[in-house]
């Protein structure tokens, strides 16, 4: 891939909690609501209706497994007094939350959203010129783009 896209560099405080669920890093909705300055309900409505912008490897849901393994219920509130779970929640990889940001409508999501293409511009502006290349190809990120 042409960019090494590292999402705390755009908008990821150092605090955010990300855990490693199904062998990927992730960070949860309720998290990223916090980020986004959206409400839960709002981050799921966006990727429900956008479900074609996130297959598996972008965003998935818990199970109910994973989320007492995980110790969720405590840390997140998730559960009722009587100790059963209301809501699974989802969990973002790195490319799912790049995406979140681009159909989130809220402000800290559109500026994020602004600061990655200016990143991806710079980067492959700056490769394909350090290349002497100036055509898509030789780029195999833009190439799989058809640029």
């Amino acid at each position: 891939m042409c960019l090494p896209i590292n999402l705390a560099v755009f908008c990821a405080p150092e605090s955010m909690e990300s855990l490693v669920i199904r062998g990927q890093t992730v960070i949860l909705d309720r998290a990223l609501a916090r980020l986004f300055n959206v409400s839960i309900k709002v981050l799921k409505e966006s990727v429900r209706r956008n479900r074609k912008r996130f297959p598996p490897d972008f965003v998935f849901q818990l199970t109910i497994e994973e989320v007492r393994a995980l110790d969720v219920v405590k840390r997140s509130g998730l559960t009722s007094q009587r100790k059963h779970i209301r809501r699974r929640p989802y969990a973002f990889t790195e490319v799912g939350i790049l995406m979140l940001s681009s159909v989130l409508k809220s402000e800290r999501a559109i500026q994020a959203n602004i600061q990655i293409i200016r990143a991806f511009i710079h980067h492959a502006t700056k490769k394909h010129i350090s290349q002497k290349r100036f055509s898509s190809a030789s780029c195999a990120f833009c190439a799989s783009l058809r640029l």
